[in-house]
């Protein structure tokens, strides 16, 4: 049986950014892709070394807002 890992719409505008879990709430629907850059140890976006800055620097990427991390909102507010 096929296991679906991708259970969202890709979380960023450049599909090689990927937030460390807990980090963005869009790369947290990534759960299994989260696990294989832990399990390899890939460097997640922002880490210094990430896939996505193999292309641009840190400071290109996120000059894009749909690159950057979304933190998940309290709903205590």
């Amino acid at each position: 049986m096929d296991i679906d890992i991708y259970s969202a719409p890709f979380p960023h505008c450049d599909e090689r950014v990927l937030h460390a879990p807990g980090e963005c709430e869009h790369c947290d629907h990534y759960e299994t892709l989260q696990h294989v850059r832990v399990n390899n140890g890939i460097p997640f976006s922002g880490e210094g070394g990430s896939p996505d800055e193999k292309f641009r620097p840190r400071e290109v990427i996120d000059c894009w807002g749909g690159n950057r991390a979304k933190p998940k909102e309290d709903s205590d507010g």
